[in-house]
């Protein structure tokens, strides 16, 4: 080969590169979702989201992927960055599951200690869903403010604070909310969203627990390190 097609072979490589690089780019720039409405209705809510948890100065990133009964079942799938399965969350009425599907292990209890253990406070999962759509129903527990178009920007239970960063267009629908507490904070960012979707088979499945080991907190948590 000449030089000049040599040269000529390298400048065409670092351009396709370049140009691969690019589009990767643009694919990782996630645009603001965009609804004009919500259904009248909302039975499920089905999508994914981004998650990132600081607690104690330890900072954890994950994708989740959810199944939502409204308010009060629901399935979440948290992944690593590079798409791996590492723990599942199931919620069923007052009972939640732990599960570490690599390790064939689960937790089992009552789902205010799932949220305590995992976050660091106390939140129940009709909490949690009424966080993300419907603000207005929280308890009275919570004091609540409003912006001025009328929206709930923020609120506080206790040392527990709120901050709806982004509604999802001019829906109640929250895209990034904020939540802080004493030993530091969670951010969810909705990536996708899908209403009255009805579950797949098994998505509530507790056949895990036939096939997997149960264990207490104090021996969930040596896995989790």
């Amino acid at each position: 080969m000449t030089p000049n097609r040599k040269s000529s072979g390298v400048l065409f490589f670092l351009y396709t590169l370049g140009l691969i690089g690019l589009i990767l780019l643009q694919q990782c720039r996630m645009a603001p979702l965009s609804l004009d409405s919500l259904p009248s209705s909302i039975k499920t809510l089905e999508g994914y989201a981004s998650l990132m948890i600081k607690n104690k100065g330890k900072v954890s990133r994950g994708k989740v992927s959810f199944f939502l009964i409204w308010p009060d079942e629901a399935r979440l799938d948290i992944a690593d960055t590079l798409g791996r399965t590492v723990s599942q969350l199931l919620f069923l009425k007052t009972q939640a599951y732990l599960v570490l599907p690599r390790d064939r292990v689960y937790w089992q209890g009552p789902e205010e200690e799932l949220f305590e253990r995992l976050l660091g406070f106390s939140l129940s999962l009709s909490e949690w869903s009424r966080l993300l759509i419907s603000q207005e129903s929280l308890p009275g527990a919570w004091r609540l403010e409003r912006d001025a178009s009328g929206r709930i920007w923020r609120g506080q239970r206790n040392e527990v604070k709120f901050v709806i960063k982004r509604y999802v267009g001019r829906t109640r629908l929250v895209e990034t909310l904020v939540i802080f507490y004493p030993e530091g904070e969670v951010r969810w960012r909705l990536r996708e969203i899908y209403f009255n979707r009805p579950p797949r088979e098994g998505l509530f499945s507790l056949q895990f627990t036939r096939r997997f080991q149960p264990k207490s907190w104090r021996e969930i948590e040596a896995y989790l390190k």
